[in-house]
């Protein structure tokens, strides 16, 4: 009877002792997963309250819906600000305004891209900048200065000609710039380099038939047929995989860029000692502008262990960790707020914290189907390209497409 009483009394112990588990879910992989689980068992050693474990899930979006369908999702899932307002849509982030972290120290853009509907849905844990970028030695021996970019779509042009290499048989070696890479998820950034909007601001309905869109893509696709078409996909069908030694970049395949700064990352891992030069996409006004994505992590509706989810975006938020999930060239947090060894140890840390300064930043549209309406511009690039479509015919289905499933 005493022993019975002694196994009662030590599970109940057990019990009570025991840490609430935080389950988080990321879409990184191999290296870029080691910094979260780094910060995960720094946080577990921190305190005897929860326990926190990181999973690398693939397919990350499908299985979220799923998970969240069953009632069964995770306590914080690894998004991006571009998904915040379908899933906010869907009633399944919770805001995070109270979350006791002070979001200040963020710099101004990153929280407007976090912001929906005047509520913070997510904590920013790393930001990327987009732009042009080339390999310094490529264009010296081409005879143009390595240190400055094309700043006008007709220098854009110039430059890519010059920097175009052909075989003996007329076929592209080297291509100076791809304005539509394969497999490439920002075919709609050449509306706003084209002074267009996504959606309409007083009505927030699609745009993407507007005159500045139509312009943009006809200038794309009057681009690539000044190189021929047929050459352009023969040649496209050789590009390697990013994440690889047979990076289209770095590889030389294309000799300018349009990339996040990640590419730097990757810089030094397949090309080390590089030298990269980086200037905002020409725009036909001759404005600067940067497209800008933000990672955040945020607490699904539904979510077992709120109070342990917060307690780890607590710890996550306190500079000297969220610089840790930081691997391209961006801090999210303003300069003041930012580790010093960020700007020492990041090759092109301080330069693209001055581009920002000179930018416009731009982000996707909040837009409740944005993930159907990327859907819908990216079949509409493809149409153009393979020319099935005109440019106006292209962007008219894809427009009437979101309305009707807008409608719906």
């Amino acid at each position: 009877m005493r022993r019975i009483f002694l196994i009662i009394v030590l599970s109940l112990v057990l019990v009570i002792f025991a840490k609430s588990t935080v389950e988080i879910w990321v879409s990184w992989t191999a290296d870029e997963f080691k910094p979260i689980k780094e910060l995960v068992d720094k946080f577990n050693a921190s305190q005897d309250k929860y326990e926190a474990k990181v999973l690398s899930v693939s397919d990350l979006a499908a299985k979220f819906t799923t998970a969240l369908a069953a009632g069964n999702p995770p306590d914080l899932l690894h998004a991006n600000d571009q998904y915040i307002s379908p899933v906010v849509a869907m009633g399944a982030f919770m805001p995070v305004d109270n979350l006791g972290v002070d979001f200040g120290m963020f710099k101004d853009f990153v929280m407007n891209a976090v912001r929906y509907k005047g509520h913070v849905y997510g904590l920013p844990i790393k930001v990327n900048i987009f732009g042009l970028w080339w390999k310094k030695g490529v264009f010296k021996k081409a005879g143009l200065d390595p240190d400055k970019g094309p700043q006008t779509l007709d220098e854009l042009v110039e430059y890519s000609k010059k920097l175009t290499i052909y075989n003996e048989k007329g076929e592209l070696v080297r291509w100076g710039f791809d304005p539509l890479v394969p497999d490439w998820n920002w075919p709609y950034v050449w509306v706003f380099h084209f002074g267009g909007h996504l959606i309409d601001p007083k009505t927030g309905l699609p745009t993407i038939d507007s005159p500045q869109a139509i312009r943009a893509f006809r200038w794309v696709k009057n681009y690539v047929d000044s190189f021929g078409m047929e050459k352009a996909k023969k040649f496209r069908g050789g590009y390697g995989p990013y994440w690889s030694a047979n990076n289209i970049f770095l590889t030389d395949k294309l000799a300018m860029f349009y990339d996040g700064d990640w590419v730097t990352y990757a810089a030094r891992r397949y090309a080390p000692g590089v030298e990269l030069g980086f200037t905002p996409l020409p725009s036909v006004d001759g404005k600067r502008r940067c497209y800008s994505e933000v990672d955040i992590f945020a607490i699904p509706v539904g979510a077992k262990n709120v109070e342990g989810a917060k307690a780890f975006l607590r710890f996550l938020a306190r500079p000297e960790n969220l610089i840790v999930l930081s691997k391209g060239q961006i801090s999210p947090l303003k300069e003041e707020y930012t580790p010093s060894w960020f700007f020492t140890e990041r090759k092109y840390a301080k330069m693209l914290e001055n581009e920002m300064k000179k930018c416009q930043i731009v982000f996707c549209p909040k837009f409740p189907l944005w993930h159907l309406y990327i859907d819908e511009i990216k079949n509409a690039a493809d149409e153009i390209q393979n020319g099935t479509e005109s440019v106006e015919e292209a962007l008219e289905t894809a427009e009437r497409n979101i309305m009707r499933r807008l409608r719906k």
